[in-house]
């Protein structure tokens, strides 16, 4: 697995360096991965003539290595990679990013949250957050004022009310290919706002339970075909959905979330409620997929 490491140079806390590390020397140790660092820096900001940016490339490289010292000791760091921009709009930034990881092959990105301020260690941060919405290529997010494993054993997977499950599964295990993996499939059963009687709620959740049994069944094999062993929650609850899976996944301790934006491949498509609300205030690493 190819995957695009993106560093701030100029804000490069070790906090968010080390907590990267770890995770992806966790990841290591399940598949075999090839990871690249990749920082964005604009030449228009230092007002620099145009043979003075080669300069300045050469300059913020060595800055990245720096930043990357204790990082490259393993064995699956590629390399550096500094990415000019000619504008400075941070949409543009992230348009170039994805459109660089997806023309080199890369199946991933690696994101931070904020850090820095454990005041603010809920905030998504505005690059991770625009980058979230934009990209089409999966997205790997890090708490590193959270909870950041040493070994990646344990998956919780927010599902919804979607007939696509075992299509999103496909997609899932496709791309983390994991064997022995325990993967523990959260789904919570709504009750419509127009069934008031005690009847009707419990006829429609009979019936759905019935349904997501049926799935799970199809899923539970796809996962004993390709090593993993699948489990199923399903949760009758008043709560906020991502708060649930928040919970289940601090209960359980588990090793990373994955949440899926299901938006049309469109720049600008706004994330959902769920998964930003999973985004932000996880304190465990995320994986965000587009299938």
């Amino acid at each position: 697995m190819k995957i695009l490491w993106a560093v701030n140079i100029h804000e490069g806390h070790p906090r968010a360096i080390n907590g990267c590390n770890t995770f992806l020397h966790a990841l290591s140790k399940k598949i075999k991965i090839q990871v690249d660092a990749i920082s964005i820096v604009f030449p228009v900001e230092y007002a620099l003539p145009k043979n003075k940016v080669l300069e300045l490339e050469n300059e913020c490289l060595k800055l990245l290595n720096k930043t990357l010292k204790k990082v490259k000791k393993n064995d699956w760091f590629g390399r550096s990679i500094i990415l000019l921009e000619a504008q400075i709009p941070q949409r543009v930034a992230v348009l170039d990013l994805t459109d660089f990881a997806k023309t080199n092959g890369y199946d991933a990105l690696l994101l931070v949250k904020h850090s820095g301020d454990k005041s603010r260690s809920r905030y998504l941060g505005s690059f991770a957050e625009m980058t979230s919405f934009l990209s089409s290529i999966p997205i790997f997010l890090v708490n590193p004022d959270g909870v950041i494993p040493k070994d990646i054993g344990r998956v919780i997977i927010a599902l919804d009310e979607s007939e696509k499950k075992e299509q999103y599964f496909k997609s899932i295990i496709r791309f983390l290919p994991i064997e022995g993996l325990i993967i523990k499939l959260f789904h919570r059963i709504k009750i419509p706002f127009y069934f008031l009687s005690k009847d009707s709620i419990k006829k429609h959740t009979a019936t759905e339970r019935k349904n997501l049994l049926e799935a799970f069944e199809s899923i539970r094999k796809i996962g004993i075909n390709t090593g993993r062993s699948v489990e199923l929650d399903i949760k009758n609850t008043k709560k906020n959905i991502s708060d649930s899976i928040l919970q289940e996944a601090k209960k359980g301790a588990f090793d990373l979330i994955i949440t899926i934006h299901k938006g049309v491949e469109a720049p600008g498509y706004l994330l959902g409620r769920v998964t930003r609300n999973i985004l932000q205030n996880a304190d465990r690493p995320v994986l965000l997929l587009r299938p």
